[in-house]
């Protein structure tokens, strides 16, 4: 099997496993100790960092669930296009609970060697996340004014 095989499986085990347990335990097994993540919110190192991350998700949303639309792999690299639901039940970056559902896509990236993340970067539609947990544009307000 061509290594980009194997990074789409690896990627595709990772969802399944995080879908499946609902726990950020699986991390360990997935993250290399020297691990390096670049989301701009998420940033940090380690299998911590990733381990927070992914328990902070499954605090503020419990029934989280990624579905992979499409996925892709080069080297060491793979990408994916994702969808994230499920519902506020919990404190999610400052934000108390809403209740609301969510629906929102993303797009990522990371290196993988021996079948562990070594970095990763995401992008999430993060005002369509706003918006679905109540926040709204005003008619005289812009996209800046919203993130003050």
């Amino acid at each position: 099997m061509a290594n980009e095989d194997n990074l789409r499986e690896f990627y595709l085990h990772w969802y399944n496993e995080i879908n499946r347990t609902k726990s950020a335990d699986v991390v360990a097994q997935f993250t290399a100790p020297d691990f390096v993540e670049h989301t701009p919110s998420l940033q940090g190192r380690g299998i911590e960092t990733a381990r927070q991350n992914i328990g902070d998700l499954l605090a503020a949303f419990p029934d989280f669930h990624v579905t992979v639309e499409d996925v892709m792999a080069e080297g060491d690299t793979v990408s994916g296009r994702i969808r994230i639901r499920g519902t506020h039940s919990g404190p999610f970056q400052g934000i108390p609970p809403t209740g609301a559902s969510i629906d929102v896509v993303g797009l990522e990236w990371g290196r993988v060697l021996h079948d562990k993340w070594v970095e990763h970067w995401l992008l999430i539609d993060a005002l369509s996340l706003m918006m679905q947990l109540g926040f709204s544009v005003g008619a005289n307000q812009t996209e800046d004014d919203v993130s003050d």
